[in-house]
């Protein structure tokens, strides 16, 4: 009996390895191209990064463009040529983009085809108002299935959206100074755990610690949000808390939620891949614009002060 089941055995085996079948799939390859990064708004030159794509399965090391010819167009009018400073920087010596306005990008080198791109700077919204006040706010934890009441500040901002398509980003920050042997240091904190119960808000974007969302609720309307941010953030009384309100333009919008969605599904074998949005023709990359407005409110736990 059992040299049958020891027979059984190996005839099993026999049989699965047999049937085994080894599938040689190549990936497609459609070559490297020149890669374009640039977020650009209306206070500061224009900057472009310039590098060459990888393939999936390259283990070549990143690698800057430094030669190339880069030219810049507003509204279709040729402006300047940037200038290379480093690892594939490339920057205007004085041109500043203006809201409104649409901008080209063209880049081209010996070794890759010319690529282009095109976006505009939105013009920024005012920040009406941001009132404070000290609040809990319940939220749900899935894990353990139950409630969980924090201590918040309430963030409530108020803008008027204008009318047409409108897109915006919100981050915070806080100022921390404090004495050293009579110095006195100050650092600027970007606040990572923004909390939110609005259905206004699309997404946060944590590799950002900002909200994001359309004007597809409110067109053309004047709106408050609200924002929650922990107590424990601040560590001193009449601490200068920043609102940053970006308008930004619809290539920034989808490019940045879907960079945040490609990122929290790395290293998950079983996730849906996610394509991250590309808006340069003949190759890849980012050409997005944008403005921003800021407003500071100093909070100590108690009261409000505007900065005048």
């Amino acid at each position: 009996m059992k040299s049958k089941n020891v027979l059984l055995l190996i005839l099993f085996l026999i049989t699965i390895f047999s049937c085994r079948k080894i599938i040689d799939y190549k990936i497609p390859d459609s070559g490297r191209k020149l890669v374009v990064n640039s977020f650009f708004n209306s206070e500061d030159t224009i900057k472009i990064n310039l590098s060459k794509s990888l393939h999936i399965l390259d283990d070549a090391e990143y690698e800057f463009i430094n030669d190339a010819v880069v030219s810049i167009y507003e509204d279709d009018q040729f402006v300047e040529n940037l200038t290379f400073t480093s690892n594939g920087n490339y920057t205007s010596n004085y041109f500043i983009p203006s809201q409104g306005k649409n901008y080209k990008i063209v880049a081209w080198n010996d070794d890759f085809d010319e690529v282009s791109a095109i976006d505009y700077v939105p013009n920024s919204v005012l920040i009406n108002s941001v009132d404070t006040a000290t609040t809990t706010f319940v939220s749900q934890n899935g894990t353990l299935n139950n409630t969980i009441e924090e201590n918040v500040y309430e963030f409530n901002i108020n803008f008027d959206d204008p009318s047409g398509d409108n897109y915006y980003m919100i981050k915070m920050q806080y100022i921390y100074k404090y004495q050293y042997e009579g110095e006195t240091f100050t650092y600027l904190y970007d606040i990572y755990d923004l909390k939110y119960n609005d259905v206004i808000i699309e997404k946060f974007l944590s590799n950002q610690g900002a909200v994001i969302f359309s004007d597809d609720l409110f067109e053309g309307e004047n709106l408050n949000l609200s924002l929650f941010v922990s107590k424990y953030n601040f560590y001193t009384l009449q601490t200068p808390v920043i609102i940053s309100l970006y308008s930004i333009s619809e290539a920034f919008y989808k490019y940045s939620i879907s960079l945040d969605e490609q990122q929290n599904v790395a290293g998950n074998p079983f996730a849906e891949p996610v394509q991250v949005y590309n808006n340069v023709t003949d190759g890849y990359g980012i050409f997005a614009g944008y403005s921003v407005e800021k407003f500071t409110v100093f909070v100590d736990g108690e009261e409000t002060y505007y900065i005048e």
